[in-house]
């Protein structure tokens, strides 16, 4: 039966950065010509990608992306992928111009079942085609891990073994995902099988270096004196800004979205708010966050989400001063935007999109005790015996932007309380 084949476009697009269409058609074409019949390649998936998380791209070694299968055909060759989203392709032939083609040698009867791909944080509310693309050098990981840990190793296949994780090494500090986690786990049993071989001592000296740095990053990578988690976190963060402010950034994407539909920054920021885990909750607090999210062991996928995320509301969200905060005449005041905006960015309380808020809560408990104490303090409200010594506290206004009902109450509760509320501290210091 012969095989069926398989078109790949978008080669002109892997040829580099600023050159102009006719200098990119030239060099794919110049590229198409070296590629001979039979030349092995490897399909990878890439669930990630922005336009189309169906893509399939398609790798030359494991190192160059040379282009896509087309789109018509991802969904025929998916099943046909194993466990890891990789297939083995031959080249087979081209059109003379910027497209060529592959066959796929040996499609399994019975495909692996894919992998558990479970999420840990709640879904995210970026649309499709708002994100960000995974890096080159990630991409380029995806495909080169599992090809290591697939290979069998002996004395026969160490050659390539060892050039394979050579490029590996590297590549396995990018990120705090659970793919790279796992990857690392399974590559130093493969260096430590490698070890044990009899082989040339120049060959068993460079698995052992290779085999004790990859030790050294995952020993960094669980050690709280280092905080490696969040200098791995700001260093791919500052990365993917710079990579955000470009011409075809996702903050121009973001430009051309907000024109039709709106509130995305405000589901963000509430996206982060009802996080399962509290150390999530505050992700300017880069320390504990990306502890939190090594510990979670989040997909790429996820990662990249809070990174979008965060750059997203870094640089649309409502600013400290208020500026962004809209309130009833009666309510607006300088020192109510101040301290509503303080009080977004915490993460304890949210603006809703029919103009009122909802408090969130210093624990994420919707405490209304927590608001009418943070109410009382932005009004200026001050507890006496017979009743508040200071400005009229608004209490009807409040509960109608709110949603609630008895804020007065409450706030004579809260300092009729024999000890302070532990969470009182945490309000007072918005203020200090």
């Amino acid at each position: 039966m012969e095989m069926k084949e398989y078109a790949v476009t978008g080669v002109r697009w892997q040829m580099g950065e600023g050159l102009t269409m006719e200098q990119r058609t030239q060099e794919a074409e110049d590229f198409i010509r070296t590629l001979e019949v039979g030349t092995p390649l490897i399909l990878a998936a890439e669930p990630d990608n922005p336009q189309d998380n169906n893509a399939i791209a398609v790798y030359m070694h494991y190192t160059r992306r040379v282009g896509y299968i087309t789109r018509e055909s991802c969904k025929e060759i998916k099943p046909l992928l194993d466990r890891d989203g990789h297939c083995d392709v031959v080249v087979s032939g081209n059109d003379g111009h910027v497209t060529f083609f592959v066959k796929i040698p040996n499609a399994p009867e019975v495909n692996a079942l894919p992998l558990e791909t479970t999420r840990e944080l709640p879904v995210c509310p970026l649309p499709q085609g708002l994100g960000l693309p995974f890096s080159k050098d990630e991409h380029a990981l995806q495909v080169v891990a599992p090809q290591l840990v697939k290979l069998a190793v002996s004395a026969d296949t160490i050659g390539q073994f060892l050039e394979m994780a050579k490029f590996y090494i590297p590549l396995s500090k990018l990120s705090l995902c659970r793919e790279d986690d796992s990857w690392r786990d399974k590559v130093l049993k493969q260096l430590q099988k490698a070890c044990r071989l009899k082989l040339p001592q120049s060959e068993k000296e460079q698995l052992e270096q290779l085999r004790d740095q990859l030790r050294v990053t995952m020993g960094d990578l669980h050690s709280s004196q280092k905080n490696w988690q969040q200098q791995l976190f700001e260093r791919q963060l500052e990365s993917l800004r710079q990579q955000a402010e470009g011409e075809n950034g996702l903050f121009a994407k973001y430009e051309k979205y907000r024109k039709n539909q709106s509130g995305l920054i405000e589901s963000l920021v509430r996206w982060f708010g009802e996080m399962s885990h509290v150390e999530l909750r505050n992700y300017k607090d880069h320390e504990v966050f990306a502890r939190r999210l090594s510990y979670c062991r989040v997909s790429r996928q996820e990662l990249y989400e809070v990174f979008a995320a965060i750059l997203l509301i870094e640089k649309y969200g409502v600013e400290k001063t208020g500026d962004g905060i809209r309130l009833p005449k009666e309510l607006d005041t300088p020192k109510a935007r101040k301290y509503f905006a303080k009080a977004i960015e915490l993460q304890y309380m949210e603006a809703t999109e029919n103009g009122r808020f909802r408090w969130i809560g210093t624990g994420n408990k919707a405490n209304t005790s927590e608001l009418a104490y943070f109410l009382g303090k932005v009004y200026n409200y001050q507890y006496t015996f017979d009743g508040n010594a200071g400005e009229n506290f608004p209490e009807e206004s409040l509960n109608a932007l709110f949603g609630v009902k008895r804020l007065y109450s409450l706030l004579t509760q809260v300092y009729n309380a024999q000890k302070p509320q532990r969470w009182r501290s945490m309000i007072d210091a918005m203020f200090e």
